[in-house]
């Protein structure tokens, strides 16, 4: 290769390997950390009315979200206040699917869902009153989740 050959090469290749690189850190860049919680805008609308209804109001809710591992629930214990929140489980057990239930300690089931693995994660809008809650993957009688919720 001739030294003319070789200046043109360096440029060409010093591109190659920084853009590479950068395209490298876009596929491994770390996910959100799924302790997160904080305000999630979710556009409602008034009973009765239409789904596209221009009546829609913009409400502030905070997610909790909860991760399902091959060894269960994480966290294995959540304490919240009373009201509205929107509960989010991401499953990450690396089961075929998931079979959720919410039931109110020593009382009925609120919420029920089963997940295909293709869809994977699980998010509900709930509303709970002060007390303890199960959240549980029925497939494993192990893996549950405990809500207290509070007054204030």
């Amino acid at each position: 290769m001739s030294p003319k050959q070789r200046k043109v090469s360096w440029p060409v290749m010093i591109v190659l390997v920084l853009g590479l690189t950068a395209f490298a850190f876009t596929l491994v860049r770390e996910p959100r950390s799924p302790k997160a919680t904080g305000p999630k805008t979710l556009t409602s609308r008034k009973p009765g009315g239409p789904a596209n209804a221009t009546s829609a109001t913009t409400e502030k809710l905070d997610a909790q979200v909860i991760l399902l591992r091959p060894y269960g629930f994480e966290p294995a214990q959540i304490t919240r206040r009373k009201g509205q929140f929107l509960l989010v489980v991401l499953n990450r057990s690396g089961a075929w699917e998931a079979n959720y239930q919410l039931d109110r300690l020593g009382g009925n089931k609120l919420h029920e869902a089963k997940v295909p693995r293709e869809k994977r994660d699980w998010h509900q809008v709930v509303d709970l009153t002060p007390g303890d809650y199960v959240l549980k993957e029925t497939n494993h009688p192990s893996w549950i989740c405990k809500i207290t919720v509070t007054p204030q």
